[in-house]
């Protein structure tokens, strides 16, 4: 995860009360947001391959739990897949009343990268989202409250963040 992304879980969640976390997306890379989150009171991860910080190897599109999370976290997924639809609106059937979602991905200016930190594979699949494509998305949800916040990260003119709370 690059410092730009660092720099927004850090700032959202430093003030959060203790909750459990659900984490899509969760292997270690370059930097975890567990780190990020130490008062935590439980945290499971889920990601499509395994490796650090993974709980549970699983599609975080179809991936089902009777579990509900206080908040759930996605970080720099959504430009790798193109079901960042359903995650998101998975992540959300698995927030309790309340629950805080918060997401990074790639926008607007972002080179093609590849999910593992390396040059993009012939095969894999990449998209930038966009700030429209999010909110379209957002604002068909039921939240309490959402944001789609547009930000210049580490490679420019690229980087959006969501902060969403479920009502």
């Amino acid at each position: 995860m690059h410092a730009a992304a660092t720099r927004f879980f850090t700032e959202n969640l430093k003030d959060y009360k203790l909750s459990n976390v659900l984490e899509i997306g969760s292997i270690n890379i370059n930097g975890s947001v567990r780190d990020m989150y130490p008062n935590a009171t439980s945290w499971y991860g889920i990601d499509i391959v395994d490796g650090p910080c993974v709980d549970e190897v699983a599609d975080g599109s179809e991936w089902c739990s009777s579990e509900r999370y206080g908040v759930a976290i996605c970080a720099e997924v959504f430009e790798h897949t193109p079901k960042w639809r359903e995650i998101i609106l998975n992540m959300h059937f698995h927030l309790e009343d309340g629950g805080l979602l918060l997401a990074s991905c790639a926008s607007r200016d972002r080179p093609p990268h590849s999910a593992n930190g390396d040059n993009l594979g012939v095969d894999e699949y990449y998209h930038n989202v966009s700030p429209k494509e999010m909110d379209e998305l957002l604002s068909s949800m039921k939240w309490k409250s959402y944001e789609v916040i547009e930000a210049d990260g580490d490679f420019g003119n690229d980087d959006l963040y969501i902060k969403c709370v479920k009502g």
